[in-house]
């Protein structure tokens, strides 16, 4: 049976949560091996392989994890879709958006796929122009990070990137710049961790591969938005064409505003979130937010028949 649950919203993971073994469980069904089809064809690797045995260096490398995150998250999506699982809503963190923005209709899972591997490499080509980095920052609130970030804008840009939950910024910047902010977080109080990212993204040193990134999406044909998306850009439901475009376009220079997006999604009656694999980081990030929410990470088959037989009880 195929209907829509008014409660449950679907969440696809951002680069970061890539690792060697992941989405092998997934291997099996059918429509996995069209996906990754899908993603080899357009990124030129065998990204089966790469997802089932690495190695890692390879597969943390932005051009490669972007597509297999993709393609992982897609193939779980497509499992879930062949159990009767009908979404009222989705979201995804920074990259995983390419994968809410399908189960939306706006895109289908060639297109999305193909503009992730163009994003990979667009992304992976400045961060080898300009170098930088991410660290997420815990214990400070966000009006004391934007204010360090500032105060080192003399040796390189420097922004918050990710407003992911309660008490975690990530900053993005240059290597300088983003070292003096973190010994200033650190004299302020507050702790920090770097990210395994190849460069500064969601920050100003993306600005070359934003603009051409923007030229590829003129060239897709959007089809309408069903099911609406929190958005990273706005942090608010999107449900209409035109704004889901505009906010695709802006979405690689501009923050992930994931709190806002998680809270819109609780306001419009969510009560259940099925976190697409790989990973819990998600399911993380929502404990901070909102910790009664329930969040099934669907990470392995036993998870995926506890999310299915969820819904259905719903």
């Amino acid at each position: 049976m195929h209907s829509t649950s008014p409660r449950v919203a679907v969440l696809f993971p951002g680069q970061g949560a890539q690792k060697v073994g992941m989405g092998t469980w997934l291997m099996a069904y059918p429509e996995t091996k069209r996906i990754f089809a899908l993603a080899s064809a357009v990124s030129g690797a065998d990204i089966a392989t790469l997802c089932r045995e690495g190695p890692l260096e390879e597969l943390q490398r932005t051009e490669l994890a972007q597509p297999a995150l993709l393609a992982v998250g897609l193939s779980c999506w497509a499992a879930l879709r062949q159990a009767g699982v009908v979404p009222a809503a989705a979201a995804g963190h920074s990259l995983g958006e390419f994968g809410a923005w399908v189960v939306s209709g706006l895109l289908d899972e060639e297109t999305a796929l193909r503009l992730v591997a163009e994003r990979g490499r667009a992304m992976g080509e400045a961060a080898a122009a300009r170098p930088g980095g991410m660290a997420a920052v815990m214990g400070l609130p966000p009006a004391r990070v934007e204010q360090i970030c500032r105060e080192v804008e003399s040796t390189g840009p420097v922004v918050p990137s990710n407003l992911n939950c309660p008490g975690q910024v990530v900053i993005s910047g240059s290597q300088p710049a983003l070292e003096r902010a973190l010994a200033l977080v650190t004299a302020a109080g507050g702790k920090a961790m770097r990210l395994p990212v190849a460069g500064a993204f969601h920050s100003p040193l993306m600005e070359q591969a934003s603009a051409r990134f923007t030229k590829v999406i003129e060239s897709v044909r959007p089809g309408q938005v069903k099911v609406p998306v929190a958005a990273n850009y706005t942090g608010t439901l999107v449900a209409h064409q035109a704004d889901a475009v505009a906010a695709l376009r802006s979405q690689m220079l501009g923050a992930v505003h994931w709190e806002a997006a998680m809270r819109s999604l609780l306001g419009a009656g969510i009560t259940l979130l099925l976190e697409m694999a790989p990973g819990r980081t998600l399911a993380g990030l929502m404990r901070r937010i909102a910790p009664e929410v329930r969040v099934i990470s669907v990470d392995d088959e036993a998870a995926l028949a506890e999310a299915v037989a969820t819904v259905r009880g719903a």
